[in-house]
């Protein structure tokens, strides 16, 4: 809500002319609130359940639906991106460990049992990003075509990656799941110290 209300709010200062409508505002407000994410266990990805209850209720600017597709919808339109993107996500969910790195002057300072909690989870999300791909496909994606009937053809054809993106990120976590905690961190691209 705060980022909705800064953005807005810095529209007003760029838009001096009027350029920007009300209702184009209002879909920007709402499509930065559409990105409120939750998690769904059922299909295990990520979710957005207030872009789904304003398509439910079938009266939803397509503007505002453009801003949460493009927050999820990465891995069914740029595969690279999307294992790129990936990995600037872990980091910044392991912020803790960042601010740690960045205290120590040797990892072998960080304590074992720490380093092995933190190779674990990143395991886990390498292994989590196949199926946050598909299902993004069979949830989000499926959803937006629902939608959005008259431009399914066109968002097919944008939106045609999805299976290269659960084949990149599958062969990325078989690849990794040998990896050390120091190759994590220097593949990942972590704070490392020398």
């Amino acid at each position: 809500m705060e980022t909705a209300a800064l953005i807005l709010a810095k529209i007003d200062t760029l838009d001096t002319e009027g350029w920007i409508t009300a209702k184009e505002r209002a879909a920007i407000k709402n499509g930065i609130e559409f990105t409120i994410p939750e998690w769904n266990a059922e299909v295990g990805t990520m979710y957005q359940r207030g872009l789904f209850e304003a398509l439910d209720a079938g009266d939803v600017d397509p503007l505002a639906v453009a801003l949460p597709v493009g927050d999820l919808l990465l891995c069914g339109a740029f595969p690279t991106e999307f294992i790129l993107a990936s990995d600037a996500l872990l980091i910044e969910e392991c912020q803790g460990l960042c601010e740690l790195l960045l205290q120590v002057k040797r990892l072998d300072a960080i304590p074992e049992d720490v380093q092995q909690q933190h190779l674990e989870y990143f395991r886990f999300w390498d292994a989590g990003q196949a199926s946050f791909a598909s299902g993004q496909q069979k949830l989000t994606f499926a959803r937006i075509l629902q939608a959005f009937p008259g431009k399914a053809t066109k968002l097919k054809e944008a939106f045609r990656f999805f299976d290269e993106s659960v084949l990149r990120a599958g062969e990325r976590a078989n690849t990794r799941s040998q990896w050390s905690f120091r190759q994590y961190l220097t593949g990942v691209g972590f704070p490392v110290p020398i």
